[in-house]
């Protein structure tokens, strides 16, 4: 896991994953760091050989079968040797889960802080579409011209495998964003949740100051007004679902959910592509979760 490069291993958040998938993610995230290496077989072997599919939602472009692993392999001939992926937070069960995981400088250039789909079968990646923020660069550089830009995620190769309680509260959450309703955004939540954009780098705590915060923004967020849910991830305490933007200049991007034994949210997590937009008008999206006076 070359900790002695970049300093020893995290030990990830479990605690909204079931055991099975807490075994499973560290050894797919153990088997993608030595890729670098030359030990590209092991984290195939994790892949289906004849259904996986993998996209990258920043880069527009992706893999499947069949020669999925020879193109994998032609991609991982420019990780680093000294590269590494580290699991970070898992959300979800053994069949599907949103899975938050750093990839170091090695890997691709540039430091990525990822959030990736995962739906898994029989023990092997069914599919896998990664989200992160593209404004690093070099990285970047590599996405697909729009013409090419593929926005078919797959989510068409694989069943929902998520369960009634995630997807009541993911499918509720959408629509209410979708419908530009932040009071019904807000009851889905716990009164103590966290609502944080890794994109905007903005973290609002509290179910009422969310609500508030929700009114400023909810007509200018990518997965606000006019969004819609693509495809819901994970189990009773957690996973997520990803989404697709309504007018805004930002295609897609994902969510994940922290929820609590009443079915309620605690934590919320959005990541999407800010290289998608302005940068003035990221600055502004940023602003609105600043109160604009004190609150009594």
């Amino acid at each position: 896991m070359n900790s002695s490069v970049h300093g020893p291993v995290p030990e990830p958040d479990t605690s909204h994953a079931t055991p099975a998938a807490a075994i499973f993610f560290r050894r797919f995230f153990e088997a993608k760091s030595q890729v670098g290496g030359g030990g590209h077989e092991a984290w195939m072997e994790l892949f289906d050989p004849e259904r996986a599919r993998f996209r990258d939602a920043v880069l527009g472009f992706g893999m499947g079968n069949p020669g999925m692993s020879g193109a994998e392999q032609d991609f991982a001939s420019s990780f680093g040797p000294n590269s590494r992926a580290d699991l970070l937070r898992v959300l979800g069960d053994e069949h599907s889960a949103v899975v938050f995981s750093y990839d170091t400088h090695d890997m691709f250039g540039a430091e990525i802080w990822a959030a990736s789909a995962i739906d898994v079968s029989g023990g092997r990646v069914l599919r896998n579409v990664d989200y992160w923020d593209g404004r690093l660069h070099p990285v970047s550089a590599m996405r697909a011209p729009e013409s090419h830009f593929d926005t078919q995620l797959a989510e068409d190769a694989v069943v929902d495998s998520s369960d009634s309680t995630i997807t009541r509260v993911a499918r509720g959450l959408g629509d209410a964003l979708a419908a530009g309703d932040a009071a019904t955004a807000a009851d889905l939540l716990s009164p103590v949740a966290i609502w944080e954009d890794q994109t905007l780098r903005t973290r609002v705590e509290g179910r009422r100051a969310i609500e508030r915060y929700l009114q400023r923004s909810i007509a200018s967020l990518p997965y606000g007004a006019g969004s819609s849910v693509r495809h819901v991830l994970g189990f009773s305490r957690g996973g997520g679902y990803e989404w697709r933007a309504g007018s805004s200049s930002v295609p897609q991007g994902i969510t994940g959910l922290e929820l609590n034994a009443d079915g309620l949210v605690t934590r919320l997590t959005a990541l999407w592509d800010g290289a998608r937009m302005e940068t003035p008008s990221l600055q502004r999206l940023a602003l609105l979760a600043l109160e604009s006076e004190p609150i009594s």
